[in-house]
């Protein structure tokens, strides 16, 4: 996956000569042309968190599931 990014020039990567070898990840400006796009998944997914894990349970259970995630929140 980092590859890919790095292929398509989203991230930079830079290689140490250390032992163990240290590897770092930088986004390029092009890459940071993704932030939005980004923000927007993540607020999606926030919205829609417990509709999609609801469905996951359901499938893993082979039930409706009623779940419990902490912060006192049951669905």
């Amino acid at each position: 996956m980092c590859w890919d990014m790095e292929m398509n020039e989203l991230v930079k990567r830079t290689v140490y000569d250390t032992r163990p070898v240290t590897v770092e990840y930088e986004l390029t400006s092009y890459g940071k042309s993704l932030e939005k796009v980004i923000d927007e998944l993540r607020n999606w997914g926030t919205i829609n968190r417990k509709r999609i894990l609801r469905k996951f349970l359901d499938l893993l259970v082979g039930k409706p599931a009623t779940v419990e995630l902490g912060f006192n929140t049951i669905f």
